[in-house]
């Protein structure tokens, strides 16, 4: 009944989009003790950082290469150092080419969470599966240290921005973490991103993932790609059209033109489970031309807004005055953030960009 009137609330005083009304209503606040706090996280991780780091690897391989590990913390309430046996390997597409210190995937069995549980009930793995993404920094080598800190740092930061403007968003936790070999000794200690899984979005927002054989039509601009239907249930998809312009603002908004709705390129597309409407969910900001210190000749923004119909521009209205009245929190985010001088600067200097890019559009 409370969400009932939330939504009607919601609706008349147009402070979101229908479609954050209706998703506010479905998101709850992640219980994962990983997610609970945005202070960094300080992780220990040994493993054969060799192995899943090997530049002779090719892209093809990358699912078959493992690397027996562990991950140690310090509880931060009981001060209890809690040590789990895990699996990693290297993931990524671009990263996994370019980078000489590859993203992780940490995987923790069913037993192991089982036996950490029994040590520590509020412990770093409750609810958040049994694999954990963590975006490293690209290149290791100590000259190159100081800029790939800012880029990952950056990159941190706008996942925090975009979790102010959207109900439906990635939880990210910085990490400082000891990178060691299995033998203990240093292998690099750097910040690092842990996002939060894609079934443990769904579930706390009450959504499913798309299922696998959805192929659809961008309506927003690109060209007709591919027609499928899901053979199992037998529908369409009901894609929602503010779903889809708040994605597109959001990427925009942040200078971020690596994705793609068609092909679920850096895109997570979430399906109610009354209605079916889909909803999609932006991720993987490292190409963003915040992170990147591109120059931009032409603003990407400016030109998708031009590009709109009258009607897809009205619908974009609410959510663009959702972005500007949230600029003092995304201000005072960057301010108070561990970037140095020069990363404030930048995010500061882009961001007022895209703000008045924006504003003129009102």
């Amino acid at each position: 009944m409370f969400s009932q009137y939330f939504k009607l609330l919601c609706l008349l005083l147009m402070a979101w989009s229908s479609l954050d009304c209706v998703a506010a209503t479905l998101c709850k606040r992640s219980k994962a003790p990983l997610f609970s706090s945005n202070k960094p996280l300080e992780l220990t991780i040994r493993g054969d950082f060799n192995k899943i780091n090997n530049p002779k690897t090719p892209h093809f391989f990358k699912n078959i290469v493992h690397s027996t590990g562990e991950l140690r913390y310090r509880h931060p309430k009981s001060n209890r150092e809690i040590t789990a046996q895990v699996e990693l390997s290297p993931r990524g597409g671009y990263r996994f080419t370019k980078c000489s210190m590859r993203p992780l995937k940490i995987k923790i069995s069913k037993e192991e969470k089982k036996r950490i549980k029994s040590i520590e009930r509020n412990n770093l793995f409750r609810k958040v599966g049994h694999k954990l993404k963590v975006v490293n920094l690209c290149r290791i080598n100590p000259t190159e240290r100081h800029i790939e800190t800012r880029k990952l740092l950056i990159e941190y930061y706008l996942y925090r921005i975009v979790s102010l403007l959207s109900p439906i968003t990635f939880n990210a936790r910085l990490a400082q973490i000891e990178y060691q070999t299995l033998k203990g000794n240093s292998y690099l200690n750097s910040y690092a991103i842990i996002l939060e899984p894609k079934k443990i979005i769904a579930k706390r927002c009450n959504l499913n993932i798309e299922p696998a054989f959805w192929i659809t039509i961008d309506d927003l601009g690109s060209d007709p790609v591919k027609i499928a239907a899901d053979t199992q249930s037998q529908y369409w998809p009901q894609e929602s059209t503010s779903s889809k312009l708040q994605f597109l603002l959001l990427n925009y908004f942040i200078q971020n033109g690596d994705h793609d709705l068609s092909e679920r390129h850096n895109t997570l597309a979430l399906e109610n489970k009354d209605n079916k409407n889909i909803y999609f969910v932006p991720y993987d900001f490292d190409s963003s031309d915040l992170v990147t210190e591109s120059p931009t000749p032409e603003s990407e923004l400016e030109q998708w807004l031009k590009e709109l119909t009258v009607n897809q521009l009205a619908e974009a209205h609410h959510l663009m005055r959702n972005i500007i009245n949230k600029q003092e929190l995304i201000f005072e985010l960057i301010n108070n953030s561990l970037l140095d001088k020069t990363g404030k600067a930048i995010m500061r200097e882009r961001i007022k960009r895209s703000l008045q890019t924006i504003d003129r559009a009102l």
